[in-house]
């Protein structure tokens, strides 16, 4: 009714204008009149390619004047039908735009475009007038929160420029990034992460350094969804984390370029290009990314050896300190293009392509004690390590609209291929105590050997129809089938023949496979202030995991179901509550199934467990949201139910060494409140705050009798934007993390802060950007373990210290080109009232 009333008064005051121009045509008298039979389809953009919600599209006759029109929907989308044949002219109106002219559009049989026309974008610029305030309205918050997912507006984010997607996850709520760059959700490491809302070979087991080369400036927002739907991969116990990359759909050609130095040699670079013209769409993205920086840390340890009574016997002692370097080389490029068919079909592509090389220099000094705290033998462990790394990603989709408004069937064919290579040279000193070489040895020489392949193809169908405007249903089946090749070669250096010798009882090949198929249901509907929706999934998965160096092969094939249901109540218009709840599955790594023993630290080695079983979640929560003028506040309280939890777990080798693995624990839960505040405090300073209270329990009583732990913790977020004189923006970004438990121990509290500054300079088109991460240098990382066994008769306590460069400064320049502009007008079109056809661009 809304949209009849817009359109009856537009056509109003459109009226006079249009009848000034005269009818042009026949007179009365018996003239035929020209078949009503043409129609016009197309989508109102702004500037910036969004979508333009109720415009007036308003259609004159040229020959007598007769009006008709439309009003475009919440996709910018418009259709007029039983158009007169003949010329028209095409008026375009929103309140705070120039209107938009376009004539003669010819509907004609004998007319090339014939009478069924697609006029694609049109995009419509903000009026002189009105733009400062339009700008201003249109200004995002840097977060915007649903009771489904919160979203994290990157471009109001300036402590993340220059930075990469691992910077800008810092400063989202609820998330947390360590030292090593592993990602947690409400205090779980266990999530999925996607781009664009698909799973790529860029997540796949390389995923910390992964993150690291995605640059800042190529995302547009981070989307955090702790209770996905049915409609989405089960994976992910703690949720799902989806970075939404940049796309343009203005007119013409545009991009931008951003260059940023940082401070101990630190450079990266990232430009965006794109050209839309008629039915197609074409981007381009690339970047280069130099990231050296060091690391340092420390590791204490106690080893004990029990009596039969239970009692300490005897312990040693190990003091180990490093220090080292580490270097990321990357270059990523991305091609997409887009082709409309027509209003309601359209085919995309897209490639990617990523090459990353890293090289890490490191210094180990192992101090070795005996039990009363001598020193017995001091070791020195040098190693070099190189890889390489290259991945392509294909994509292939087409979406079906049909007549009926929200119907909607698309199809994705994705394939990813993952290749590289590493070579890892290791140089190990002996001496006693007093720093003098031990008699009768030699220092210890070798390398490692490692080629790494994956290949990921997924095949995704997804179908959307509602059956009223209240009722909905969605149907969707995907494959998605890996295979992961891991080639380990372990050599020694022989003194003797100055060769290096395979070691055919470290040598490793390890071929990995996993097939998912899955289909799901979603059903929605409302009841006037109540909706509900409620989904299930089924999954069937087959895994494989063979040891080719050995001959063994380990299978586990599972089906699972996972539903999934929502209860929403809008008692009024800025009140929400919701209940959620959901069933999701961490399936093991190749890292944790793969059973090869890792000797790169001879005192700290490391395996995987090929029984591994995968671990499932049962996830419930209640939320409100409350909307003020300028303010939201959304309170979740959540429980979550884990079943064979999957946790790291640490055992003694021997008097020096400890080997860590994987198990499979009984089970765990965590339950607490998080609460987050957004909005703007004054009109210069907007504030977003959120804090996160929970309990965590950790059942490990299939292990060991007593192996539990449990704990209260609590985290905290503030990211505080403040406008400045000048056109000068300021932005403080700080969290804080408590203590939390481990399987064995606990992980000691964290905490950071970051500011930057920022100025628009060359009319807006440019930005300098500085900024200061970690601005006290305390991002640091202390971690407190235990282990006792009776059976076997030995124990373990050790506390670990772990640094890397994070107080960084950096200095980035962005500039941004291309306006949609008219290049030339069709013939017959009158000057002025912003007579943009919708033709070929120019820049500005």
């Amino acid at each position: 009714m809304r949209k009849c009333y817009l359109l009856l008064i537009a056509i109003l005051l459109y009226a006079p204008s249009f009848a000034q121009k005269g009818t042009g045509g026949r007179g009365k008298g018996g003239k035929r009149e020209m078949p009503s039979i043409g129609r016009l389809v197309g989508e109102i953009v702004d500037e910036a390619g969004k979508p333009v919600e109720y415009a007036t599209v308003a259609l004159m006759h040229l020959r007598d004047s007769s009006l008709t029109g439309a009003i475009t929907d919440a996709k910018g989308k418009f259709e007029i039908t039983e158009i007169k044949l003949g010329r028209h002219e095409l008026k375009v109106s929103f309140i705070g735009y120039e209107t938009y002219v376009q004539n003669p559009i010819a509907l004609s049989p004998r007319a090339e475009a014939g009478i069924d026309q697609n006029l694609g974008s049109i995009a419509i610029k903000p009026s002189a007038a009105m733009i400062e305030a339009v700008e201003v309205s249109a200004e995002r918050d840097i977060m915007e929160m649903s009771l489904d997912k919160k979203v994290f507006n990157v471009d109001k984010n300036i402590t993340a420029t220059g930075g990469s997607a691992t910077d800008v996850l810092q400063n989202v709520p609820s998330v947390s990034v360590d030292i090593d760059g592993n990602v947690s959700l409400r205090g779980s490491e266990n999530v999925n992460i996607l781009i664009d809302g698909k799973p790529s070979g860029l997540t796949g087991a390389s995923r910390q350094a992964i993150l690291e080369q995605i640059p800042a400036a190529t995302i547009e927002r981070i989307e955090v969804i702790t209770n996905p739907s049915a409609k989405y991969d089960a994976d992910g116990t703690a949720g799902i984390i989806n970075i939404v990359t940049k796309k343009n759909g203005v007119k013409g050609l545009n991009g931008s370029v951003t260059v940023n130095v940082g401070t101990r040699d630190k450079y990266n670079a990232t430009g965006l290009l794109n050209y839309r013209k008629g039915k197609w769409n074409h981007s381009f993205n690339y970047s280069y990314r130099y990231d050296p920086r060091f690391r340092e840390g420390t590791n204490f340890r106690e080893n004990l050896f029990l009596s039969e009574l239970g009692t300490v016997d005897s312990a040693t002692f190990l003091n180990q300190v490093t220090d080292g370097n580490q270097n990321r080389t990357s270059h990523l490029f991305k091609f997409g293009t887009d082709y409309s068919i027509d209003n309601k079909n359209t085919l995309s592509m897209s490639v990617l392509y990523n090459q990353n090389s890293r090289g890490r220099d490191e210094l180990i000094n192992y101090e070795f004690l005996d039990g009363s705290r001598a020193i017995t033998q001091l070791n020195t462990r040098n190693t070099e390590e190189n890889s390489d790394r290259e991945s392509v990603d294909f994509n292939l989709g087409y979406s079906k609209d049909f007549n009926k408004k929200g119907q909607n069937l698309s199809v994705e064919m994705r394939y990813s291929d993952t290749w590289g290579s590493q070579l890892g040279e290791f140089v190990e000193q002996y001496r006693d105590g007093n720093n003098n070489s031990l008699p009768d040895t030699t220092d210890l020489v070798q390398r490692n050997l490692a080629d790494n392949s994956s290949n990921i193809t997924t095949i995704q169908i997804d179908y959307v129809n509602p059956v009223s405007k209240t009722k909905k249903y969605e149907f969707g089946y995907k494959s998605i089938l890996r295979n992961i090749l891991n080639d380990f070669q372990f050599e020694d250096f022989d003194e003797s023949t100055q060769n290096y010798i395979p070691s055919a009882l470290l040598n490793n090949e390890f071929d990995y496979s996993e097939d998912v198929h899955a289909a799901y249901v979603n059903y929605s509907q409302g009841f006037g202030k109540l909706s509900l929706q409620a989904g299930l999934r089924a999954e069937q998965t087959f895994t494989q995991s063979d040891l080719v160096t050995t001959g063994e092969t380990f299978e586990n094939d599972y089906f699972s179901l996972f539903p999934s249901g929502y209860l929403s109540y809008n008692p009024t218009d800025k009140d929400e509550w919701r209940i959620g709840y959901s069933r999701r599955v961490n399936r093991p790594r190749t890292r944790q199934l793969n059973p090869f023993r890792n000797n790169s630290d001879l005192q700290n080695v490391r395996e995987g467990n090929p029984f591994l079983l995968p671990e499932y979640i049962d996830s419930y929560e209640v939320s409100y949201a409350r909307n003020w003028d300028k303010i939201s506040l959304t309170s979740t309280a959540y429980w979550r139910e884990i079943h064979d939890m999957i946790r790291s777990f640490r055992t003694v080798l021997d008097d020096q060494s400890i080997l860590r693995s994987y198990v499979n624990l009984s089970g765990g839960r965590s339950y607490g409140l998080e609460m987050v505040m957004s909005g703007k405090v004054t009109k210069w300073w907007n504030l977003t705050l959120s804090t996160n209270v929970f309990q965590s329990e950790i059942d490990g009583s299939n292990i060991e009798a007593d192996l539990n732990n449990d704990a209260f913790t609590y985290s905290f977020r503030m990211n505080s934007n403040i406008d400045l004189p000048k056109d000068i923006k300021l932005q403080i970004s700080t969290f804080y993390r408590a203590p939390f438990v481990t399987t064995q121990g606990e992980i000691q509290a964290f905490y950071s802060t970051s500011l930057a500054l920022q100025r628009k300079i060359l009319k807006g088109k440019g930005t300098v950007n500085v900024r200061l991460s970690d601005v006290f240098n305390n991002l640091r990382f202390k971690f407190d373990q235990e282990g006792t066994f009776l059976d076997e008769g030995t124990g373990f306590t050790q506390s670990s210290y772990r640094k890397r460069e994070s107080r960084i400064g950096y200095l980035s320049f962005s500039y941004r080109f291309g306006k949609a502009t008219s290049k030339k007008r069709r013939k017959g079109g009158r000057k002025g009232g912003g007579g943009n056809d919708g033709g070929d661009m120019d820049m500005d």
